[in-house]
């Protein structure tokens, strides 16, 4: 078995949290990652196969700006969401500004190819401090979950387009009954999908499995005995599918 480091970087700080995978509009594999702790780059990673990784130049998205209410000092959890109709990558992160305990944004910059980025905007303000967003799509709506800093729990929000309409948001009951909660991801399967979040202090993820989501939401939390997840140093990640061609270079490459 190949057992060394599958993503490693010699630029900036080496140090390389929150790794995000998703698809190009060509189906080629973007890893996104937090640079360290406080820095306002983060890493990117483009690859064909799982196996070959070219990491490109570090991309600037965080800026200081009084306005927003943005350090410029931190880009926390970053991830993108392809925009069709604009033909645009939306790469949103956070930036939490603990100065300000009623400004909860996430922020987001556009792109076209992972090297040249619009100026920052505001994607979301809750009015309380939020981190680790992930997006996912039910049913022709935008749903948005993310960590609370105040309860140490994960929220939703739902919009119907992504930067042109305002959020609902639905955080006056808890989706989960534990607090110490964080980076929230979800992973798809047929018509079924599947939210994981890491309980960080005890370092272990919990499961449930949805196929409607707000109010009235089927959020259905697993027993831990039914999964087994890597959990041991492992935190805040995120998942994809793959076809069975691309899994078959990933062991014939990494072994079984």
């Amino acid at each position: 078995k190949n057992t060394e480091n599958v993503l490693t970087t010699e630029v900036g700080s080496k140090r390389v949290r929150d790794p995000f995978i998703g698809r190009d509009k060509n189906g080629d594999f973007i890893i996104l990652a937090t640079h360290g702790w406080d820095n306002p780059d983060i890493y990117i990673w483009k690859s064909k196969d799982l196996v070959i990784f070219d990491q490109l130049s570090n991309l600037k998205v965080s800026v200081y700006d009084p306005f927003l209410n943005i350090t410029g000092n931190r880009a926390w959890a970053p991830e993108f969401y392809y925009d069709k109709d604009q033909d645009n990558y939306v790469v949103y992160f956070s930036d939490p500004n603990g100065e300000n305990a009623h400004d909860g944004h996430i922020y987001y910059v556009l792109t076209k190819n992972f090297e040249n980025v619009s100026y920052v905007s505001s994607l979301i303000n809750t009015e309380y401090p939020i981190i680790d967003g992930t997006l996912t799509t039910l049913d022709g709506e935008i749903w948005l979950f993310y960590k609370d800093e105040h309860s140490k729990s994960v929220f939703m929000a739902k919009t119907t387009t992504l930067l042109k309409s305002g959020w609902e948001l639905y955080d006056k009951e808890f989706i989960f009954k534990l607090r110490n909660v964080e980076g929230p991801f979800i992973v798809k399967n047929d018509n079924v999908s599947y939210l994981y979040i890491d309980m960080y202090k005890q370092q272990k993820f919990y499961v449930a499995c949805f196929t409607n989501l707000g109010v009235d939401n089927d959020l259905t939390w697993f027993d831990q005995t039914l999964y087994q997840l890597p959990e041991n140093d492992v935190r805040h990640g995120s998942s994809i599918s793959i076809t069975q061609k691309e899994l078959d270079i990933i062991k014939n490459y990494y072994g079984e």
